[in-house]
């Protein structure tokens, strides 16, 4: 699937989205790939602001139903029925997981920047030898083998919350 994409001039620039250029990705999806803050708008929507280092990452999430969000925002002024300040572990973790997912990869001095915590050296080392990773420049980012077991190799490097 990669191979016809990209002769057709679409790269892979997400595990599962391509474009002819930079300017045809989509900004917004990116966003969420790198780790950014956004506000999640609409039923159902979810958003993300803040790093554990600023005081924690704030994870919202409205009310699902249009009439459960409609009276939400009656209620409450705003949609959001649900927030939640994720642990320096989910945080990492989610970081790694949706960061691995972009072509170029996870930048891990940002992931430490943003949550105090490292990739699992053990699981890095452990996808490299065995072919799913790669260390290009300061950043990990999957094989093309490893783009195919995404979820699993990505997995390994989220550190031990222990």
């Amino acid at each position: 699937f990669f191979e016809i994409c990209a002769g057709a001039g679409f790269e892979g620039y997400e595990i599962s989205n391509h474009a002819r250029s930079a300017a045809d990705q989509s900004v917004h999806n990116r966003i969420y790939w790198a780790g950014g803050d956004w506000i999640g708008a609409g039923p159902g929507a979810h958003g993300r602001l803040g790093t554990h280092r600023t005081g924690g990452r704030i994870a919202t999430a409205a009310a699902r139903r249009p009439a459960d969000y409609i009276r939400t925002v009656s209620e409450k002024g705003w949609g959001v029925d649900e927030t939640e300040t994720l642990s320096a572990a989910d945080e990492a973790a989610e970081r790694i997981l949706m960061g691995l997912r972009l072509a170029e990869g996870l930048d891990p001095a940002r992931l430490e920047r943003a949550t105090g915590l490292s990739v699992d050296a053990a699981g890095l080392a452990e996808m490299t030898e065995m072919g799913l990773m790669e260390t290009a420049g300061t950043r990990i980012r999957l094989t093309p083998a490893g783009r195919l077991l995404a979820d699993g190799a990505s997995g390994r490097l989220v550190p031990d919350a222990g």
